[in-house]
């Protein structure tokens, strides 16, 4: 199964603490911050955003473009330019985004906010991403996790400071980076716990290669308990089960096969390298027909009842669990998550099919194959079909075509993964990347057009006959070929 990794999806970073579940998109996520390199400063500079203290930077003049692009008249988007203003235009937005926000916010409008203010390149990738949350550190709930700290931290709170798939090595060369993020949300850095790569640790031990409060020896399961093809589910979380792919150590790889969540790190489909002492086998149940009938993310109706909602889980006992989104019953209020027998659901067959992804997917292509057959077709595509298209008009053409094809390979890669609705987040996000793809696209042509034209100034002649006599050479090494070609005629001729 494909996953996107070369999307732009905000993949949401969930923690897991004293048996609870907190996402991203809740207020747990008190700030998100990255580290990245400016383009102005050329420095590593950290940014981030708490929705109770504002925007944080470690350069004030990154502060100051915030501030400027934020008080500027709305930008508008038009589909028809590839400009620095486009940029500025998802730049505000990102602004937009995370002040009407309940929460730190996510990492694309971050670095969307810093490619609108010409900080961070366009195609970069941040050096490193992370985000603070503010948990409920239950004391009746005893396990490895409980760090026992209440000073400065909210009393009945736990600080969890996670990162993204990077190793200690990597996050200790921006630690007094983070310390300054941290104590400007207002807490005290040497009270949180630091998770990366979903193990637990100190303050202390996280930055001097000490043990995780997850790691210790009594508690470790050797992973020769598990083999490959072995069905897990991680302790904890209920609703997630696995395949075993890898065994290597004191640590597993496993594939998700059933999750409630359609994005993130616990997605169906994903991939995840975790202790063994944190999977547990699954004992089969047979005769299961829920998985057969219904998937994740499936929108179900109660048969003979006006409610209705959204897949979350499938159990190997012949349940569903449920989100509600529709009720005009008090006993089950929309909002809540119940349990139902699969043979009391049915499709809800209510969901308009403009928001079915297939049915979606179904349209773009069509759409292509009419915009293709008009862009290579003989005849004009102009308003007037007695004249030619304009330039401008085949230009814009293509444009179109071009974006469809991006469009569509996206939104095949979504439904190839799990995602079944084309809802306003996927929306939005495949929006943005096609205008990124078209963009890289386009500057790619400037590339290649001005190669050409430095090649037929150097060779005296027209493009095709230059590829005539020399075969199969990239049109980069053309330029240079000739270049030094005639540097070296001029050295020996004196």
């Amino acid at each position: 199964m494909k996953l996107f990794k070369d999307l732009l999806l905000e993949s949401p970073d969930t923690v897991y603490y004293k048996r609870k579940t907190y996402s991203y998109r809740s207020p747990a996520n008190k700030c998100a911050f990255l580290v990245y390199k400016d383009e102005k400063s050329g420095k590593n500079t950290i940014f981030g955003y708490s929705y109770e203290k504002d925007f944080y930077c470690d350069d004030a003049e990154v502060l100051k473009d915030v501030d400027e692009l934020h008080k500027q008249p709305s930008i508008k988007l038009d589909t028809n330019k590839n400009s620095d203003d486009q940029l500025s235009y998802w730049g505000q937005r990102a602004i937009s985004n995370l002040k009407n926000g309940n929460s730190g916010g996510g990492h694309l409008d971050i670095e969307n906010l810093l490619k609108g203010m010409g900080r961070f390149g366009a195609y970069a990738d941040p050096l490193l991403k992370g985000r603070i949350f503010e948990v409920f550190d239950d004391k009746d709930v005893v396990d490895d996790s409980d760090l026992k700290i209440e000073s400065t931290i909210p009393s009945g709170k736990g600080i969890i400071v996670t990162f993204w798939d990077s190793e200690r090595k990597e996050i200790a060369n921006y630690k007094d980076q983070y310390d300054k993020v941290i104590e400007f949300i207002g807490y005290d850095p040497k009270e949180c716990l630091y998770e990366p790569q979903m193990n637990f640790y100190t303050y202390d031990n996280f930055y001097n290669d000490g043990p995780s409060i997850t790691e210790k020896p009594s508690q470790t399961t050797k992973s020769e308990n598990f083999k490959v093809g072995d069905k897990v589910k991680i302790k904890g979380l209920a609703d997630i089960t696995g395949e075993v792919t890898h065994v290597d150590g004191n640590h597993i790889t496993i594939e998700i096969t059933s999750s409630k969540y359609s994005f993130g790190a616990f997605r169906q489909g994903r991939a995840l390298k975790i202790l063994a002492s944190s999977a547990e086998l699954v004992q089969s149940v047979a005769g299961t027909k829920a998985s057969d009938s219904f998937s994740v993310g499936d929108k179900v109706k109660v048969k003979g009842m006006n409610v209705a909602g959204v897949v979350l889980s499938v159990s190997a006992a012949n349940t569903i669990k449920l989100k509600v989104n529709k009720s005009d019953l008090k006993t089950v209020p929309v909002g809540s998550e119940f349990d139902f027998p699969y043979y009391g659901l049915e499709p809800d067959d209510t969901v308009a099919a403009s928001v079915k992804l297939d049915k979606v997917i179904h349209n773009k292509n069509k759409e292509l194959v009419d915009k293709s057959g008009k862009l290579h077709s003989e005849k004009t595509v102009g308003k007037n079909d007695d004249k030619p298209p304009t330039p401008e008009e085949k230009a814009k053409l293509e444009k179109e075509v071009n974006g469809l094809e991006f469009e569509i390979k996206i939104l095949n890669d979504l439904l190839a993964s799990g995602e079944k609705y084309y809802t306003d987040n996927v929306k939005d996000v495949v929006a943005t990347s096609v205008q990124r793809k078209l963009h890289a696209l386009e500057k790619e042509k400037k590339n290649r057009y001005s190669l050409i034209a430095q090649a037929e100034k150097q060779y005296g002649m027209p493009i095709a006959q230059i590829r005539q006599k020399y075969r199969n050479v990239p049109l980069d090494q053309l330029v240079k070929k000739e270049s030094l070609y005639k540097k070296l005629l001029k050295t020996l001729r004196g």
